[in-house]
């Protein structure tokens, strides 16, 4: 009887990831390590700066400042304060056409990163006949996640993210400035 008491809690530990300590060599204690995950939502946004031509108006002006869904954004997610390549990615957030996101997260310190910081930049990435990268920034930049999400013991909603595109720069990364020619 007592084998099948004991097979019942250990088959019950696999079950619910349960831990056993032992107290001493007769007594067993059991500690619950669930691992509940919790809603993280919200939108991401862009805007844009204007790029040359005819002098706009304040309405066209305005119309750039306001942000718009970045459908197709990705966010990248892991463990920890500072963004390191040896931690490995844990979640993908991609925004629908709306700009929205969902996922769950159990409690944890994560960096949430672009694209551009998941591998680790080296020197002349991101340099074009047109585009001046400041080095030391990129650097700092890379290390910094994006956004530090800390998850506590509840859900997270309308945690909203905005990229501002400067003119003529590809990326989400602030520290690239287009040296070209601007038209006319």
């Amino acid at each position: 009887m007592k084998n099948i008491v004991l097979l019942l809690i250990f088959s019950f530990s696999l079950l619910f990831n349960v831990e056993t300590f032992a107290q001493d060599s007769k007594t067993k204690i059991t500690k619950s390590k669930w691992k509940k995950s919790y809603s993280i939502s919200g939108t991401i946004f862009q805007t844009s700066s204007y790029c040359g031509g005819a002098r706009p108006t304040q309405d066209i002006l305005d119309q750039m400042a306001l942000p718009k869904a970045y459908e197709g954004k990705k966010i990248y997610i892991r463990k920890g304060k500072n963004n390191n390549s040896n931690n490995k990615i844990l979640k993908i957030i991609t925004s629908d056409k709306e700009g929205n996101y969902s996922i769950k997260l159990p409690k944890g310190v994560y960096s949430m990163i672009v694209e551009e910081q998941v591998n680790e930049i080296k020197d002349g990435d991101f340099v074009t006949e047109n585009q001046r990268v400041d080095t030391v920034c990129l650097k700092e930049w890379w290390i910094k996640p994006y956004y530090l999400l800390e998850v506590k013991n509840k859900n997270i909603h309308q945690l909203n993210f905005t990229f501002h595109h400067p003119c003529f720069v590809t990326n989400d990364i602030p520290c690239l400035t287009f040296t070209g020619p601007f038209p006319p």
